[in-house]
């Protein structure tokens, strides 16, 4: 049998994967969103398709964010279990990256993302950092 690199590394991530709960694989699904689409504040996208960590999320969830808008929030995939669990991680995963002057702002995922974060990178790493410790 040949050796395939790439065939088992393939294999190694979806074995990985397969051992997360689905709150850790939204994370990461959101941290890949945010890499293909950009970043954003004060809105779930922008009209470049940018998103803020929230709106990664529910794209990560299958939501269609650009057609709902606002009322995201009313949607089945923002009362999953996998989203609950994933905004509470997190937030605490915010917290232990960066303790912020301003502790309201942890309060809510927008808050932070809008007033605390600075870059994009720094949302990826945070998804990272929730979702895998």
């Amino acid at each position: 049998m040949l050796h395939d690199p790439k065939k088992e590394a393939r294999i190694e991530e979806e074995t990985f994967h397969a051992k997360l709960e689905d709150w850790q694989r939204l994370l990461l699904k959101a941290a890949d969103k945010l890499r293909e689409r950009g970043w954003t504040k004060y809105k779930l996208a922008n009209e470049a398709h940018n998103v803020c960590a929230i709106g990664a999320m529910y794209l990560a969830c299958g939501a269609n964010i650009m057609e709902m808008g606002e009322d995201a929030f009313k949607t089945r995939c923002f009362f999953s279990s996998a989203m609950s669990l994933a905004q509470s991680h997190f937030l605490l995963a915010a917290q232990y990256y960066r303790v912020a002057a301003d502790e309201e702002h942890y309060a809510c995922i927008p808050d932070w993302n809008d007033h605390v974060c600075e870059s994009q990178d720094e949302v990826i790493k945070v998804m990272q950092l929730a979702a895998l410790g």
